[in-house]
């Protein structure tokens, strides 16, 4: 069955706000952009964040109970490494969290810019173990981005979470499409 979900986030702050990177975009973006978001009618309000600003799991819990109270049904956190007890801790807690590995765009200056995450075979195993680990830590479905497609295609044969994809071929089990960048908007 098909399942609607929109993730507005730092997306929305970047094509609609005319931030100039998805990194600027901050928690602090108007509460009544998230309600209006999480009042339509999809099954998933899905809402991203960068947690590093959240430092701790006590922050954490507090960011996400934000965004729980605003209507979000889940929170997306991209990365694993060093946010594992955030991770856990947020999946324990009973709030649905997304997991986003591959190019992470609230960190793409530690990438070199936009740009194709995992082709070596080193790079393709750590998104592969990151992957994997989100899972293990409670994570209900991960976004793969930016990766070649047949890496994405064997991720989403190991995990046992749906894989939504952002540029990483068809073989995930979903895909985010963001309409300013199919029509040429950004």
């Amino acid at each position: 069955p098909n399942c609607d979900a929109y993730p507005p986030s730092s997306s929305f702050d970047v094509t609609q706000l005319s931030t100039k990177q998805k990194w600027q975009a901050q928690i602090r973006t108007p509460d009544t952009t998230r309600e209006t978001y999480c009042r339509a009618r999809h099954e998933v309000g899905l809402w991203a964040e960068q947690f590093g600003d959240a430092k701790g799991i006590a922050a954490a819990l507090d960011a996400a109970q934000v965004l729980m109270s605003a209507g979000a049904g889940a929170v997306k956190l991209e990365g694993v490494e060093g946010h594992e007890d955030v991770v856990e801790r947020l999946a324990q807690s009973g709030i649905p969290v997304m997991g986003h590995v591959g190019l992470q765009p609230q960190s793409v200056h530690a990438y070199g810019g936009y740009r194709i995450q995992g082709r070596s075979s080193e790079a393709a195993t750590a998104i592969a173990l990151a992957a994997r680990k989100l899972e293990s830590l409670g994570a209900f479905a991960v976004v793969l981005e930016c990766i070649p497609s047949l890496l994405a295609g064997e991720i989403t044969a190991a995990l046992g979470i749906p894989t939504i994809g952002i540029g990483a071929g068809a073989g995930c089990d979903g895909q985010i499409l963001v309409l300013q960048d199919l029509l040429g908007m950004n």
